[in-house]
């Protein structure tokens, strides 16, 4: 079952969640290129590879002091 999450995408509001931050922050991190995003929809809809999100969640936890 876990690693059935892991594989799952999930919205720039459901990372924001989980990095404990806001949406506008995640838009942020995607613009700079720390976190990989891709379109889903055709208006835009941008989602996140779970696995590498928490990747990234567990990679920042290790540099903060």
């Amino acid at each position: 079952m876990d690693d059935e999450i892991r594989t799952m995408d999930v919205t720039t509001g459901e990372a924001a969640l989980v990095l404990r931050c806001s949406v506008y922050t995640v838009y942020r991190r995607i613009k700079a290129g720390e976190i990989r995003a891709f379109r889903y929809t055709r208006h835009g809809q941008l989602l996140i590879k779970r696995e590498e999100l928490l990747q990234y969640r567990d990679q920042a936890a290790e540099r903060k002091p």
